[in-house]
């Protein structure tokens, strides 16, 4: 059965972040949580682990080609905007 788990977002913007996730996560929200930016996503903890990517965009930054909109979050004076790039 599916669960929620949680998942910690580095903010180095503009570096396409890697992380592992079992196949076929559904990504529910991005939200900061005690200070941090963190992920949320539905995931069959069984599945086999796949390698997500992730670019970081500040706003007023270029956004990366052939990336998808995730979510948005604030920290004190930042504005950011994950999104997600091709899988593999």
């Amino acid at each position: 059965s599916k669960v929620v788990w949680i998942f910690v977002i580095e903010t180095e913007e503009g570096n396409l972040l890697k992380t592992k996730m079992p196949r076929d996560a559904r990504i529910l929200t991005v939200q900061m949580q005690a200070g941090i930016p963190c992920l949320w996503a539905e995931v069959y903890p069984d599945n086999p682990v796949e390698v997500r990517r992730f670019a970081i965009v500040s706003t007023g930054c270029p956004v990366p080609p052939g990336v998808s909109y995730i979510g948005t979050w604030q920290d004190g004076p930042f504005v950011w905007h994950l999104y997600e790039g091709p899988r593999g």
